[in-house]
């Protein structure tokens, strides 16, 4: 009875398995459809099919996305006669410039290849991430160490920044670069401009917020551990804020701006999705990552890049994890070096400082004299408008 127990429990598992591989196959079924190689789509489905019952996600969709890159390599093979993608950042002489949202059309876009890189980013992030995140945690020496509890909470961007790149390079076949912005060369200083303005912002709002509230929050500063521990956090946030950043105002963004020209639909579908997946453990707090992702999606149409946003982004957390985080939102990290640490977090008050920050911000960076970091200059190079290839 016990081992045919436990024979039926691994057949279940096997075919729960083989349904997920069916999932996964209909990318390169699709894929062998759309791009004329019939006999690797099938291929590719029933691959997908068997890496499925054997190791159900975790080996379905690697064969999948394998076969849909390898569909795509066949295809261009055989189109000789066309171009290859044009990935320039020149354009050129007369061609219009494009928008930030734009250049999501500037490589290969058929709807297979997005159901591909979203295969490739979520394995990448959620597979091979939090695999990397638990193999830290569980690989930790005794006693809790800082450093290696950031580095294990963090550890899950790299996969996904990897997943983004390569569902960007690969399947759409355009730069890297047209995720950051329409120039053709990575802005630092508008990056370091919004990191500095946002950061002395929050700083000076939770001066008033101690002011007012004076025992929200208590002084554990214990400047011999914060310092070392906060030169060594500061790079991880801003892997963890660009990561972030590239996907949801940069490929996403993008690409959900390919699918409609409803500009609001494309920003809002996009903050739900940022502020889904930061799990907020109240509507006060899912409303607040939710405005935030919305205003950082602003900026980024306003400034035609991601470099200002993903400044503002590093500030935010480098303002809530190193100098006040509140214990509702890094419970996880309660143990990490702060100079205050907020032991009664006020919701509302939160989503006031988030409100009147904007508020500032926008006039500080975009105002004050400085229209002129809209414009582009003469003779700056902008991505080409037109993309050839199968």
């Amino acid at each position: 009875m016990s081992q045919a127990w436990t024979v039926g429990f691994w057949l279940g598992v096997a075919f729960v398995g083989m349904l997920v591989g069916m999932l996964a196959g209909i990318v390169p079924a699709w894929a062998g459809y759309r791009r004329r190689q019939p006999a690797l789509g099938i291929a590719g489905f029933g691959a997908c099919c068997i890496a499925g019952a054997v190791g159900n996600a975790v080996t379905a969709v690697p064969v999948s996305l394998f076969f849909a890159w390898l569909i795509s390599k066949r295809a261009r093979r055989a189109a000789t006669s066309d171009a290859a993608p044009n990935t320039s950042p020149q354009s050129p002489a007369g061609s219009p410039r494009l928008t930030y949202a734009g250049l999501g059309a500037a490589g290969l876009n058929d709807g297979w290849r997005y159901a591909a890189s979203g295969m490739c980013i979520a394995y990448m992030w959620f597979i091979v991430g939090v695999t990397l995140a638990g193999g830290l945690a569980f690989l930790s020496p005794p006693g809790v160490s800082p450093y290696w509890t950031l580095a294990a909470v963090l550890s899950a961007h790299v996969p996904m920044l990897l997943g983004v790149a390569l569902a960007v390079g690969r399947f759409h076949r355009r730069s890297l670069m047209t995720l950051v912005n329409t120039v053709g060369r990575v802005r630092w200083a508008k990056a370091a401009r919004a990191l500095g303005i946002w950061a002395a912002i929050i700083a000076a709002l939770s001066a008033v917020e101690l002011v007012l509230r004076p025992g929200h929050a208590v002084y554990t500063l214990e400047l011999s551990k914060w310092l070392p521990f906060a030169l060594f956090a500061f790079p991880l946030l801003v892997l963890q804020s660009a990561a972030e950043e590239f996907l949801f105002r940069g490929y996403l963004f993008q690409s959900l701006s390919v699918a409609t020209r409803r500009r609001a639909v494309v920003i809002l579908a996009s903050s739900l999705l940022f502020a889904a997946v930061h799990i907020p453990a109240s509507l006060a707090i899912a409303v607040y990552y939710v405005g935030f992702g919305v205003f950082l999606t602003w900026v980024v149409v306003r400034d035609q890049g991601l470099e200002a946003a993903i400044g503002i982004h590093v500030g935010h957390n480098v303002m809530a994890m190193l100098f006040i985080p509140s214990v509702d939102d890094f419970a996880l990290l309660a143990d990490l070096p702060a100079v205050f640490r907020a032991t009664v977090p006020n919701d509302a008050f939160s989503l006031a400082q988030l409100g009147l920050a904007m508020l500032v911000f926008t006039g500080l960076y975009f105002g004050l004299g400085k229209r002129a970091h809209m414009a582009r200059p003469v003779g700056e190079r902008v991505f080409s408008t037109t993309v050839s290839g199968t």
